[in-house]
Formats: C-alpha cells, sequence, structure tokens
C-alpha cells in the first residue's frame, strides 16, 4: 500500500476536490490532505523524528481550521507513514517571467512585437530559471527527502479571466495584445525546472498543457468562480476549480503508484 500526503497551500484544495470527486479510487494507494494556507504552511517543520506540521501551541492557538483540513484532529502527521508527499501550490514567479516575456523578444521562440529587446534562448532560460529557482520551496525537498519521495505541484497559472478585468497589469495587457511564443517560452522553462527538480532527487509536475489558452494563461473554464467572496473583496483569479485539479490528479497518482 503506498499513501500519498498532500501537503501546502491552499492550491491543494483543487486535489483534494477531484480525490473527493472519484467513484472508483485507485487500488493500493491512500490520501491524506494537510493545506492551511501559505501564511501558515511556512510555520510547519521536520522534526528529527519525522514528524511534520505545526507544534508551536502559541500558533496553534491562533488557528481555528475546519476539520477537514486536518489530519485526525491534528495540524501534524508522522512522516514514516508515507511513501509519498506533494507540496501543492509551489510557486515558480510565473508573473515575473510574464514581464519580462511582455517587454522582450526571445531568439526562435517569441520573436514579436518588434523593436522590443532580444534575448537569447540561452539568457531567457538563465533568468527563468533563476527567478523560479528562488521561489520554489527546495527547502522542503531537503526536508522531506529522508522520509519520503518528494513531488513539487506548481501552483496554477493566473486565469485568463483576469484579461478582462479593467484593472489588469500592463504586463498582461501587451501579453493579452500579443501572445506570440509566450506558451512555448513557459514550457521551456517548466522542462528546464522539471530537470532541475529532479537532480535534486524530487519531481515537479507543471501546469497542465491542457488547461492552458492562448495566452498562456489558464482557460477560463478551469477558473474558481470569480463572483464567489473572497477575504480582499477582490475577483480571484489564481485559483481554479475542480476540473483543474481532475486535470493534474492523474499524473500524481501514477506517480504515487509507480
Amino acid at each position: 500500500m503506498r499513501k500519498l500526503l498532500i501537503t501546502g497551500n491552499s492550491h491543494g484544495g483543487v486535489l483534494r476536490a477531484a480525490w473527493n470527486a472519484l467513484s472508483v479510487r485507485p487500488e493500493g494507494l491512500e490520501v491524506d490532505f494537510l493545506n492551511i494556507g501559505a501564511k501558515h504552511f511556512a510555520h510547519m517543520g521536520v522534526s528529527p523524528e519525522g514528524r511534520f506540521g505545526i507544534t508551536d501551541e502559541s500558533i496553534l492557538a491562533t488557528l481555528n481550521l475546519p476539520e477537514y483540513r486536518k489530519i485526525d484532529g491534528a495540524l501534524s502527521c508522522d512522516l514514516r507513514n508515507y511513501s509519498h508527499v506533494l507540496v501543492a501550490g509551489s510557486f515558480s514567479g510565473t508573473s515575473m517571467i510574464l514581464r519580462m516575456l511582455a517587454d522582450h523578444r526571445v531568439d526562435l521562440i517569441r520573436e514579436s512585437p518588434a523593436g522590443l529587446p532580444r534575448l537569447s534562448q540561452q539568457a531567457y532560460l538563465a533568468f527563468s530559471q533563476a527567478i523560479a529557482l528562488q521561489r520554489l520551496p527546495l527547502a522542503r525537498i531537503d526536508s522531506f527527502k529522508p522520509w519520503c519521495k518528494v513531488g513539487l505541484f506548481l501552483a496554477p497559472r493566473l486565469s485568463e479571466r483576469i484579461l478582462d478585468d479593467p484593472e489588469v497589469s500592463p504586463y498582461l495587457k501587451a501579453i493579452a495584445q500579443d501572445p506570440t511564443g509566450v506558451p512555448e517560452a513557459l514550457a521551456l522553462t517548466e522542462t528546464a525546472l522539471q530537470g532541475a527538480i529532479a537532480e535534486k532527487g524530487a519531481k515537479l509536475f507543471a501546469v497542465p498543457v491542457e488547461s492552458l489558452a492562448a495566452s498562456g494563461l489558464t482557460r477560463a473554464e478551469f477558473s474558481r468562480d470569480i463572483t464567489l467572496p473572497t477575504a480582499t473583496g477582490l475577483p480571484d483569479y489564481e485559483h481554479m476549480n475542480e476540473a483543474y485539479g481532475a486535470l493534474c490528479l492523474g499524473p500524481i497518482i501514477e506517480w504515487a503508484l509507480a
């Protein structure tokens, strides 16, 4: 029996929804979820005995989370009980990379708009990988590796619905006006990142190609309902729905059972 722990930030919620929606679950695999949001995930650590989670009583006293976000009523678990752990919602600096693509052409990939400064593919990859590797939770790989096989599940790209927002950032407007080569450039970065993460002994799950629009952002059909209330009162273009989670879940299950 394989046992998978899915932790990380709120982007793990789409995986939970997709897993709960399965009419038939795969034989030989159990899955637990311990996703409590990015703010509190930062306080989760691994003890020398392999206990992962929040154990600081002063932090726990401030949290009032529903039981479905816990494991057996606790915000911690024993990693010795798991064969695999997946850090969901890993950020890779996609917004910063998109800003770079809005302001530059990339040889043989993004040849327009004319007049923009040109980057070689080598330079683009060097810059984009540096951005991503600074933001991916690489320290988590080292802390989990003694106990489990480790995977990183990238946070989804912004929903293309943001392009219809009158307050959309200028760099996204530029991408929407001429998305030439943007999906290919982002895919090149993610492929290179998969190799870099593999060298560290972990698996990187890139965003599914089927979820992407021509702009390189996430297709509207996979977006969370942006009319739902949020803590900020602003539309949520970052989180996706159960259908997106279903696209992502298959490769994760295959990895956990391999």
